[in-house]
């Protein structure tokens, strides 16, 4: 399952516990429900867990927030996803995830980091399969996003580009690393949504600092990123970050959001233990959620608090739970290969 207990011992997360009875998993379960209102009142300068992004050396939050949701879901006003995007760097998840694909994210987000850039954790991605594309649209983030410069740019759903275009003279890759050495950008990297065998190239090439991939406990069974992905991160000192943790948005085409907070594919019970698979899988460095609310900000901030490493027997019970619901949940993001 990929649950290494001292993965945990050395990013400086909660010490391993001995495995739960049934009893106990029954009650721990019924107190993740004490959640949303202890959230409420935790304290926002206690600090989240962090880890090492990988080969960039750099402390990342164990969670960080998505803005996908807040930028495109309908109807959320701007105000509310500024409100939103202010609770996250204050409850101190400051890895923030955008793209230029977010409708209004960015905008949100230039107001916001007025005065806070060097808070946070700032990422874009532009999913252009040539250069000159992928330059209009990260000159279109820059200027939104009010900065000369982000933390770190990713070559957006790579999976379904032309990588071995991508990796010739002159071609996506080139182009990022352009980037990175002109200081635009202090990282690079892809996401792959899809078809991974066509995403390892990329990885091998040694150039991507950071990949960002659906990892969840149900969707390994369906696009195996565990078995064609990570391997190469892993050889290559990537970071690793995890999307899709809760499985996406509940009956949305996974890119696109239908109303202001349809509730993630997961069911709520699953969630705490859905975030401690994912961050349970070695090398992962930080799960990005999408949050629509500050109340979710402050209950994804309560359960990075919170975190601890599975049990044998959480892992066996979600692996039973994953392998009975991949099928019901099909291949939503996209061809497998």
């Amino acid at each position: 399952m990929g649950v290494i207990r001292g993965w945990f011992e050395e990013n400086r997360v909660s010490e391993p516990r001995a495995p739960l009875s049934r009893r106990d998993f029954l009650q721990a379960s019924a107190a993740g429900a004490l959640l949303a209102g202890a959230a409420r009142h935790a304290s926002a300068a206690e600090p989240l867990p962090t880890r090492t992004l990988g080969r960039t050396g750099v402390k990342v939050p164990i969670v960080g927030l998505g803005t996908a949701c807040v930028g495109q879901a309908r109807p959320v006003s701007f105000a509310e996803a500024r409100r939103t995007m202010e609770e996250a760097i204050d409850q101190g998840i400051t890895y923030l995830d955008s793209a230029r694909g977010y409708d209004k994210a960015e905008d949100v987000l230039g107001e916001v980091l007025a005065g806070r850039r060097e808070q946070v954790f700032l990422t874009t991605k532009a999913g252009a399969g040539n250069a000159a594309g992928q330059q209009r649209s990260f000159d279109d983030s820059l200027r939104r996003l009010k900065c000369d410069h982000v933390d770190l740019l990713y070559w957006h759903e790579a999976g379904h580009q032309d990588t071995k275009r991508g990796l010739e003279p002159d071609g996506v890759m080139d182009w990022l690393q352009k980037q990175k050495d002109s200081g635009k950008a202090r990282f690079i990297g892809v996401t792959c949504h899809m078809r991974g065998p066509n995403v390892v190239p990329l990885l091998e090439s040694g150039r991507c600092d950071v990949l960002m991939t659906v990892l969840n406990f149900v969707d390994r069974f369906q696009y195996h990123f565990d078995e064609t992905l990570l391997p190469a991160a892993r050889k290559h000192n990537m970071g690793i970050v995890a999307m899709k943790v809760f499985g996406g948005e509940r009956g949305s085409n996974w890119n696109r959001y239908n109303g202001a907070n349809p509730g993630p594919q997961m069911d709520e019970e699953l969630l705490d233990r859905a975030l401690r698979f994912s961050l349970s899988i070695e090398g992962v460095a930080c799960a990005v959620v999408g949050m629509h609310t500050p109340e979710q900000v402050r209950q994804n901030a309560a359960r990075a608090r919170a975190m601890r490493p599975l049990s044998a027997d959480e892992a066996a019970e979600l692996e039973q739970l994953g392998r009975s619901l991949v099928t019901q949940w099909g291949p939503r993001f996209g061809p497998v290969s």
